[in-house]
């Protein structure tokens, strides 16, 4: 296996220690380097998904590990950031981010269970952009900017409309499965 095979799932490995090590420059002082790492695991999102399709570097554990990396990044983030500079809105959209990922890593192994492929839609790289945007400008402005807010307010739109998207699909999914079973005992 040639080392461009394992770029892609190194990269989310390295989205989810920068998420940590950014909260841990927060807590302790050090912002601009909280930034740097917010940024560049913010960066590695898109280039993990780049690398994997150019070079034909896809895997299974690549499709588990992107978007779990994507939840625990965010996540972390939004958490760290509120911490350090408490925010309703702020707090608002980390804790309905937070609740909408864990029913979907729940939904998700629902699914893989059922031998269901589960595919990205393209509102959720959209709210994942968005909601890492969000995080940067409450770091590099502050989350009590009104600008900021009004992306915060985007962000939990987009994360609702995800939680609304992913739904129908984990449903469609169980409805389609139990469909197939019926006609399996026949």
């Amino acid at each position: 296996m040639s080392l461009v095979k394992i770029v892609p799932n190194l990269l989310c490995v390295f989205r989810i220690v920068s998420a940590f090590v950014s909260v841990f420059f927060l807590i302790h002082g050090n912002k601009n380097v909280a930034i740097m790492f917010v940024v560049l695991g913010s960066i590695s999102d898109f280039f993990d998904g780049y690398i994997a399709r150019k070079y034909n570097a896809v895997s299974k554990l690549g499709s588990l590990l992107d978007p779990l990396a994507d939840k625990v990044f965010a996540n972390i983030i939004l958490w760290g950031v509120w911490f350090r500079c408490p925010n309703t809105v702020l707090f608002v959209v980390a804790l309905i981010l937070t609740i909408r990922d864990m029913v979907l890593i729940g939904g998700s192994l629902f699914v893989i269970s059922k031998k269901v492929p589960l595919n990205p839609i393209l509102i959720s790289k959209v709210c994942t952009t968005v909601v890492f945007i969000y995080a940067i400008l409450c770091l590099v402005l502050s989350p009590h900017s009104k600008f900021v807010n009004y992306i915060g307010i985007l962000s939990m739109s987009l994360i609702v409309l995800t939680a609304i998207a992913y739904s129908a699909r984990y449903i469609t999914a169980r409805n389609h499965n139990n469909d197939n079973s019926a006609f399996s005992d026949q």
